[in-house]
């Protein structure tokens, strides 16, 4: 005779279906905040002779340094429009966002925490800054130098900086 109820050791299907329902509340719910960790946390930024990685989960990019056409060290971040697809939790800013004056393109920020660099390119364009205004100080040095040195072929090569 089979015992069925509350304390019953027959696993029925609507059983099996809770369990299941149970274990992926879990994981969903062990796995934002582990994402949101991550996300929240500053890119890193790998420059060499030919390319700047940006990387950071889910918005990370790589892109030549013959697609910058300008570079500029921003004391203000324009006002931000719309994020149209990114994070933004506490001042903290990953991901594509439009932007007032300049539209849409990538953002790896912490708002109200100046000067911004500012990467113009062929589509669009990437703002990068840390909590430290001198680490960002020196990414915008680091850039400026690896655009003086890159190769230039035919005028849409050059970079214009500004600071």
């Amino acid at each position: 005779m089979h015992q069925y109820g509350l304390f019953s050791s027959v696993r029925t299907p609507r059983r099996r279906w809770r369990w299941f329902i149970w274990v992926c509340v879990l994981c969903v719910g062990l796995s934002v905040p582990i994402l949101l960790h991550y996300q929240a946390r500053p890119p890193v930024i790998t420059l060499t002779s030919r390319s700047l990685t940006i990387d950071n989960p889910f918005y990370g990019r790589t892109f030549e340094l013959s697609d910058v056409s300008k570079l500029e060290l921003m004391q203000a971040l324009p006002q931000v429009r719309v994020r149209t697809n990114g994070y933004a939790v506490g001042g903290t800013l990953r991901g594509w966002f439009s932007l007032d004056q300049l539209g849409d393109g990538k953002l790896f920020v912490e708002a109200g925490r100046p000067p911004y660099v500012a990467i113009f390119l062929r589509d669009g364009f990437v703002i990068v800054n840390y909590a430290e205004s001198s680490d960002t100080e020196r990414l915008y040095a680091a850039l400026r130098a690896a655009l003086a040195q890159r190769p230039t072929v035919g005028a849409n090569s050059e970079v214009t900086t500004k600071h």
